[in-house]
């Protein structure tokens, strides 16, 4: 039996006392295509759980629960600001970074931004690169800074991944913007060059 037969019930028994990771995308799935009061209300207890796997087991399927519908959108966005403010460990704070840039087509305010901002030199390059996810395709001021100094990370994959949202899912066009990708065109990294060259190809930046 495939796990979009299992039971809700089923499903999350598995994921949470399963020690191995195989499988377990496919189960988050099958609960992701079932958003009904259940499944939401059963992942805000487990996202207050005193342990880690339960509380990113809880953030990971709500982060696409309802696939593009999103009906619980609005709150869970507000939801996961709430757990940054108490969330200590790292792999539970890259988790809720990764599920908010899941739900950043809502609108981020600047309170969120700023918020979100406070890790852009985070130890983790997990979670610097949920964070730039998090701001993609965010066009306002503070995201933009955010992402520019992401594109000169210390990780080539964040760096590559910053570059690709500034480039790609960003409308505006300006100096600053500009300038960040043609820094980039020297990147060590081939990826990151790769994007840069796109994105200015794009922007017509070869005439900057």
């Amino acid at each position: 039996m495939k796990a979009e037969d299992w039971t809700i019930d089923k499903l999350f028994s598995r994921l949470i006392h399963n020690r191995s990771e195989k499988g377990r995308w496919d189960k988050i799935s099958a609960l992701w295509r079932r958003p009904n009061d259940e499944v939401y209300s059963r992942c805000v207890e487990l996202v207050h759980s005193a342990k880690v796997k339960e509380r990113i087991i809880g953030i990971d399927v709500l982060a696409q629960l309802g696939g593009g519908r999103r009906p619980y959108g609005k709150q869970t966005l507000q939801l996961y600001f709430k757990l940054l403010e108490r969330e200590e460990d790292v792999n539970a704070v890259a988790a809720i970074i990764h599920a908010i840039g899941h739900h950043n087509e809502q609108g981020l305010s600047l309170a969120q931004i700023k918020k979100l901002s406070q890790y852009q030199t985070h130890h983790s390059s997990e979670v610097r690169y949920a964070l730039a996810g998090a701001l993609s395709g965010v066009d306002k001021a503070p995201a933009i800074d955010v992402l520019v100094a992401l594109s000169r990370d210390r990780s080539a994959h964040v760096r590559d991944w910053a570059t690709y949202y500034l480039g790609q899912h960003i409308e505006t066009d300006n100096e600053k913007i500009r300038e960040a990708l043609w820094q980039r065109l020297n990147d060590p990294d081939p990826e990151t060059r790769r994007e840069a060259i796109c994105a200015l190809a794009q922007r017509k930046g070869w005439e900057a």
